[in-house]
């Protein structure tokens, strides 16, 4: 038993040497960038909406880092979290808190759906996904604040590189202290 213990805590400390605290300043996502691949879910009719949620999305997920005091790379932090290191920061915890702060958005041209990849394996992952009102869930931007532990990352549904389904309704989570 002391074997395997002493075992894991070298695995531990030999990964703790590839992981570093994640930097706000590092690669930073462009909001007008973001801003434009939203607004072309609606053909060009909502670009200050998209903006909205493009410079809250960005700055949330930059904030959220700094209060999970995040690590890179985002699986490491995993394990600080499951380890009990750090309160928060799995990647449901991301989208939690980052669909929190857009719920308080005033959306018109937009809807907020909970994407799920991989469901009830060890690789799940989560995350936002943004789509035009009324449009269907494939159609939409994913909106992932873990991958890069907590610089926002955004792709389309159909392309990004997790295969991602709708949680209609989105998983019944304790609340946030970050709601």
């Amino acid at each position: 038993m002391a074997k395997g213990a002493a075992a894991g805590l070298a695995v531990a400390l030999l990964l703790a040497g590839c992981a570093s605290p994640a930097r706000s300043g590092r690669s930073l996502p462009d909001p007008a960038a973001l801003a434009r691949d939203l607004d072309a879910l609606t053909g060009g009719r909502a670009p200050e909406e998209a903006r909205l949620i493009a410079e809250t999305a960005i700055e949330r997920a930059r904030w959220l880092a700094v209060q999970y005091r995040a690590m890179r790379p985002a699986w490491f932090h995993n394990m600080l979290v499951n380890a009990g290191r750090r309160p928060r920061g799995l990647c449901y915890q991301w989208a939690q808190d980052l669909k929190a702060a857009l719920d308080r958005l005033p959306l018109r041209a937009f809807e907020l759906h909970w994407g799920c990849a991989e469901e009830a394996t060890p690789g799940e992952h989560n995350a936002v996904v943004v789509t035009a009102k009324g449009r269907p869930f494939e159609e939409g931007i994913v909106l992932d604040a873990w991958r890069k532990s907590g610089v926002l990352c955004w792709a389309p549904v159909r392309t990004d590189k997790y295969e991602w389904l709708e949680l209609d309704p989105p998983p019944r989570l304790p609340r946030s202290p970050y709601e």
